[in-house]
């Protein structure tokens, strides 16, 4: 199964979720990351997810959670059953859209850091483990029958999730001060500024005009609220909306798509998508995103 919200995102999607039943075998760790947040259901098979600073073993039941740009692999998938995993992608926007208005503490930073106590895999045997899985088997079942307001349904039953992670799950979030409304607020204006220019060429000091700040005091908070530095975060957003154009339009060329994505040459779109992914657009292109698991 594969599905996303909105359902004709052409340039990107929201929310996305599908199915992978990787290669049985090892490979080698690698810093792999995305500016998506992802729950992950192993629906069956055994193996190993390693993250920067831990190793889990894996079997089916096991809910993991990363949030935006975290760095995690699966190095050890197991052949006797076929592992089958079901993938839960959305970009923070999705619960950003609206002005940040910190009756929530789900702020732009929420969603790209969590607490150093926090386990990427849930607990197992854990009652909120059991309703985080039963919710994302919700989530299947809204996307497969796509009843009236299917959309609202998945909204709201990821925003259960994340609450579940805040209360019980130690993922770990703060009341924000009022300088971290104001904060959030501009950051969230500028990742929309972002999104809706990247076939252009950015700069910082048109970005941080739009967060109504300083060039160089836009470029610290940024890396603050985001976890990342504002030029990695862009071109991460290049090369995920060049993966999605890759899957959806055949007929175009790499150059093409290069170029929607704010690359001006083949040769650094290549050598930027091979860092992000491990391989080349071609190869993307022809393998789709479960190649990346």
């Amino acid at each position: 199964m594969e599905a996303f919200l909105p359902e004709q995102a052409q340039n990107g999607y929201l929310v996305r979720l599908f199915e992978v039943e990787p290669q049985p075998g090892s490979r080698p760790f690698r810093e792999h990351r995305h500016s998506w947040f992802e729950i992950v259901l192993f629906k069956q098979g055994h193996g190993l997810y390693q993250t920067a600073t831990a190793a889990y073993p894996i079997q089916a039941g096991d809910v993991f959670v990363f949030s935006s740009n975290e760095v995690h692999l699966i190095t050890e998938i197991g052949a006797d059953p076929p592992m089958r995993l079901m993938n839960l992608h959305f970009d923070p926007r999705y619960f950003l859209a609206a002005p940040y208005d910190g009756l929530s503490q789900m702020s732009v930073s929420f969603f790209t850091g969590h607490s150093p106590q926090f386990e990427n895999r849930l607990l197992r045997g854990a009652s909120a483990t059991q309703r985080v899985r039963e919710l994302l088997l919700h989530i299947e079942k809204e996307f497969a029958q796509k009843e009236p307001e299917y959309a609202w349904a998945i909204r709201t039953s990821i925003a259960q999730i994340l609450i579940l992670l805040i209360r019980s799950l130690s993922y770990g979030a703060s009341r924000p001060s009022a300088s971290s409304i104001r904060h959030s607020e501009a950051i969230r204006l500028a990742m929309e500024y972002i999104q809706n220019h990247l076939a252009e060429e950015l700069t910082l000091e048109t970005i941080a005009r739009t967060a109504r700040m300083s060039p160089n005091y836009f470029s610290t908070l940024f890396r603050q609220h985001n976890g990342q530095p504002l030029w990695d975060y862009i071109t991460a957003q290049r090369i995920e909306r060049a993966m999605r154009l890759l899957e959806v339009n055949a007929g175009q060329t790499i150059l093409d798509i290069a170029t929607q994505c704010g690359f001006n040459n083949t040769a650094n779109f290549n050598k930027m998508f091979r860092k992000h992914t491990g391989q080349t657009p071609s190869e993307y292109r022809r393998q789709g995103v479960r190649s990346l698991y």
